[in-house]
């Protein structure tokens, strides 16, 4: 198989959740969901909460769905 980096920005940006404490507890979550029903529930929390997830936090989620697939 062969790997292709798109280079994407992945993050929760500061100008979508103002709130570093927040920001570092998403990211901690986001780091210790155990499988993807987790990432979905976290995605969904910060949907409800926030609103619409910007490119570069929906790029974080997508690239850390993957790895927790491997």
């Amino acid at each position: 198989t062969s790997d292709i980096n798109l280079h994407l920005s992945a993050l929760i940006p500061e100008d979508y959740l103002g709130d570093v404490h927040q920001r570092l507890l998403f990211y901690k979550k986001i780091a210790n969901a155990e499988d993807y029903d987790s990432l979905i529930s976290i995605r969904s929390e910060m949907l409800d909460r926030f609103g619409s997830l910007p490119e570069p936090t929906k790029n974080l989620f997508v690239k850390i769905g993957r790895a927790s697939c491997r």
